[in-house]
């Protein structure tokens, strides 16, 4: 999916973070915990989970925590690993 493609949705009265674009799912945390940017300079910030989907996406994305949360990068990090585990069917994962 080209990034330049995609249209992200502005915050929704606080309700949905700038990265939640058309997903169905619930924000994870605050709103504005990363920014994600792509090779062509597009940006969104938004909560772990929503930057976790762009990340499996975007190409040649590049994650900036805000400060004082760089943990929420490895969060983010896992959450797009196990987004791309489960959308490629390789394995199935089970609730801990």
């Amino acid at each position: 999916m080209n990034s330049a493609h995609l249209t992200l949705s502005p915050h929704s009265a606080g309700m949905r973070c700038g990265a939640a674009a058309d997903s169905a799912t619930a924000c994870v945390g605050p709103h504005a915990i990363v920014r994600i940017v792509d090779r062509d300079g597009n940006e969104a910030t938004g909560c772990v989970e929503h930057v976790a989907a762009l990340y499996t996406v975007w190409i040649g994305a590049r994650l900036y925590p805000a400060p004082g949360h760089t943990e929420a990068v490895l969060d983010v990090y896992a959450r797009a690993r196990m987004l791309t585990i489960r959308l490629n069917g390789t394995v199935t994962l089970r609730a801990a």
